[in-house]
This record gives structure tokens, C-alpha cells and sequence, in this order.
């Protein structure tokens, strides 16, 4: 079975919390695909820390097609 397409928005504390579960395969079946934050400085670390892509807005995001998205 494919994993799931996961998506974060927010680089705060709940954005870091899910991405560090990820990089530790805490989250067996996802694959974590971008990351959209107010930051850009904080979204690119993140999404460097998670092996994902930096989205510029929602549209990008979404064009990600992920299956869930955690704010």
C-alpha cells in the first residue's frame, strides 16, 4: 500500500513536533511532501530537517496533492 501524503502548515512547535516524529519513523505509512509557513527562513530549516519541499502559498501546497494536512 502507498504511504499517505502529509502536509504541514505552521513551522511553530506543532510543525516541528510532527516533523521530528517523521525524521525518527515515528509515522510508519506517511511521507511528509512540503511545508508552508509565515517564516521563510523557519520553513526552509524545517523542511531541510524533514528531507521535504518549502511551498511559497496554499495553491503550491495543495498541488502537493496531500492526503492530510496538519496546521
Amino acid at each position: 500500500m502507498a504511504n499517505k501524503r502529509l502536509a504541514l502548515i505552521g513551522c511553530g512547535h506543532l510543525g516541528q513536533i510532527v516533523a521530528e516524529a517523521y525524521r525518527k519513523e515515528l509515522l510508519p505509512g506517511y511521507e511528509l511532501v512540503g511545508v508552508l509557513g509565515r517564516d521563510p527562513a523557519r520553513a526552509e530549516a524545517l523542511a531541510a530537517e524533514a528531507g521535504c519541499i518549502v511551498c511559497p502559498d496554499l495553491d503550491a501546497l495543495l498541488a502537493l496533492k496531500p492526503d492530510f494536512v496538519v496546521e
